[in-house]
């Protein structure tokens, strides 16, 4: 009688111990199934022709690119946006000034730019976004690279 008591008692134990243990494991999962979607958006500031000459007249544009990240729902995580200005005339263009920023909307992400440069007549950004857990446990790093080309004409890429 008194083993059937023992063997009882670790059998309740253990069924015990498997229902605590199993919500924090399906918690967990859920953290790490998220899906993550990407949209890029483009804005052309526009502007007026800034030198003239007897060759030709030298136009500046601003314009920003800004790729969002999103989960399923639609509801937005975090962003990259490259700020970028060009001088263009007909023959030659050039990035004359390129800033890049990231903001972030969920708690689960921390986001930062890695680099910002700008070259001939191209601006380039990378920025990278970590999510976390609940628990602070690092889940992924997603990296994004942003460039942004201006042609002889001022058509943006």
């Amino acid at each position: 009688m008194k083993q059937k008591l023992i063997t009882l008692g670790i059998i309740v134990a253990m069924l015990i111990s498997v229902i605590y243990v199993t919500p924090v494991q399906a918690a967990e999962a859920d953290d790490d199934s998220e899906i993550i979607t990407c949209k890029v958006i483009i804005y052309e500031h526009p502007t007026e022709p800034t030198e003239i000459s007897a060759a030709r007249a030298t136009s500046t544009k601003s314009v920003s690119k800004t790729v969002v990240f999103q989960n399923a729902d639609g509801d937005v995580l975090w962003q990259v946006r490259l700020d970028a200005t060009f001088r263009y005339n007909g023959s030659t263009s050039v990035c004359t000034a390129a800033n890049a920023s990231t903001q972030t909307f969920s708690s689960s992400w921390k986001t930062r730019v890695s680099s910002c440069s700008k070259s001939q007549n191209r601006a380039y950004a990378s920025a990278y976004g970590n999510r976390y857990s609940s628990k602070g446990k690092l889940i992924e790093t997603v990296t994004q690279n942003v460039t942004l080309t201006c042609s002889k004409t001022g058509a943006i890429s």
